[in-house]
């Protein structure tokens, strides 16, 4: 797929948080295996007190592409934070640089990937209730995708970000012996991969495409996620750890359905927790669903990682009104839940006047035959629009706008000289892109060329 695809796979992310990457509905049929729905028993950790450390890891092994003003870097700096069990009263807020916890050591560690303008603090009531439940936990800050990006981010750089994940499980395992509180911390045989949105997308890259699997993997959780393509791999959900998908019925961003074709394609043990009514990202703020999430999440991974045959037993009762898990606990079975096909589109687009275009002009798009009740979708970008995010002109793009009837019509005021990376002139050629739904099916997007005077 080309990467203007998936330039407007990520554009929508910008406009909230922290969003991330877009897939299309998918349509499977109906199962061979029973998938049992279950139903929330609290789970029986033993809480822990917890510690922080904030490190800088650097890979100077590979580069960080230049994006907006910023010059490329010959290196990748990733901040990082790690929580961890630590000596003390439990139920606090984590104590930077506290003593850890040795007598329970090594624990597991679950490297969580955070979306598309995120950051540690997007998902810290989940992360800390998992470091509380006895896991280390990996958080890095990708270098182009967190939300203290110098210049603009690059939804692009996402497919160095398995990458980031592996380098940063690399120094955390190799934590020298001494003062380093992760010392000793950590077991190398207990790894899970998570993330959330634009990082479930990263998380999916390490665990379920030949692109840069990391075998270390030990399960992964999936989080408002889909399974954008990665330009030097392939998906083989049949070939994955242990996963478990977490989606909000009602995510405008990122389809339910591809959630459940995810799902269908994989193998046990699999599960999908259904978050009904909740959208993209609200519920990772604390309150009763994340904490359901975290229930569920932490009984994972303890089933999982560390083998709990009591974990494995409350999957099988977990859940709630709200929020419904289907687990598959069987290796290798191949149990699927039945999707809505979408519906079919004859998707039409055209921009006017296009031509001899000068700086601030408007252009009318009108586009029609795109799928009811979606959202459409309208950037500029320079070149023929497969120079990813950071060619495109992001600050006032028309994103995710109600698109009710499938067909409508939009004026943008389009501009010359830089866009992005690029440039827009009578000498360079640039587009719009148009997108149905954030779909990642190539129908989904129509580049419409437009050319400047001189």
């Amino acid at each position: 797929m080309a990467r203007g695809v998936r330039t407007l796979l990520t554009l929508a992310a910008l406009l909230s948080m922290p969003a991330g990457a877009l897939v299309a509905c998918s349509s499977d049929g109906g199962g061979t295996d029973a998938v049992t729905a279950t139903s929330a028993a609290p789970v029986a950790t033993t809480p822990h007190a917890v510690g922080r450390v904030d490190e800088t890891y650097v890979d100077d092994s590979r580069s960080t592409p230049a994006h907006g003003a910023v010059a490329e870097r010959p290196e990748r700096s990733i901040d990082t934070t790690v929580l961890y069990p630590a000596e003390g009263e439990p139920g606090g807020a984590p104590v930077l640089d506290a003593a850890p916890d040795r007598d329970g050591a090594p624990y597991p560690v679950v490297v969580f990937s955070h979306g598309l303008g995120g950051s540690f603090d997007s998902s810290r009531a989940l992360l800390e209730g998992w470091a509380e439940a006895g896991f280390v936990v990996v958080a890095p800050q990708f270098p182009l995708t967190n939300a203290d990006t110098e210049g603009s981010l690059d939804a692009a750089d996402v497919q160095q970000q398995p990458g980031d994940v592996s380098f940063v499980l690399d120094r955390v395992l190799d934590a020298p012996e001494g003062d380093d509180p992760l010392a000793g911390l950590v077991d190398p045989d207990q790894v899970a991969l998570a993330g959330h949105s634009n990082g479930a997308i990263t998380t999916l890259g390490a665990v379920a495409n030949s692109c840069c699997r990391d075998d270390r993997a030990d399960a992964a959780i999936v989080l408002s996620g889909a399974d954008a393509p990665f330009a030097d791999g392939e998906y083989d959900f049949a070939d994955t750890p242990p996963t478990l998908w977490v989606h909000g019925t009602e995510d405008a961003q990122v389809s339910y359905d591809g959630a459940v074709s995810m799902f269908n394609r994989a193998v046990g043990p699999k599960g999908l927790l259904t978050l009904d009514g909740a959208d993209h990202a609200t519920w990772l703020r604390p309150g009763p669903v994340l904490d359901d999430v975290v229930a569920v999440t932490t009984d994972f991974l303890d089933a999982e990682l560390l083998g709990d045959p009591a974990a494995g037993a409350r999957l099988e009762g977990d859940g709630t009104d709200a929020a419904t898990l289907e687990w598959v606990p069987d290796e290798g079975a191949d149990a699927t839940i039945a999707t809505v096909p979408p519906p079919e589109t004859d998707r039409q687009v055209s921009a006017e006047p296009s031509d001899d275009l000068v700086d601030g002009q408007p252009v009318t798009v009108t586009w029609s035959g795109f799928l009811p009740d979606g959202t459409i979708n309208i950037v500029q970008c320079a070149g023929d629009g497969t120079g990813g995010t950071a060619a495109c002109k992001l600050d006032d793009a028309f994103i995710l706008q109600p698109n009710p009837t499938g067909a409508g019509t939009t004026t943008i005021e389009v501009v010359t000289g830089p866009v992005g990376t690029g440039v827009c002139d009578a000498d360079h050629a640039c587009v719009l892109a148009v997108n149905d739904s954030a779909l990642s099916d190539p129908d989904a997007v129509i580049f419409l060329p437009l050319t400047f005077a001189g």
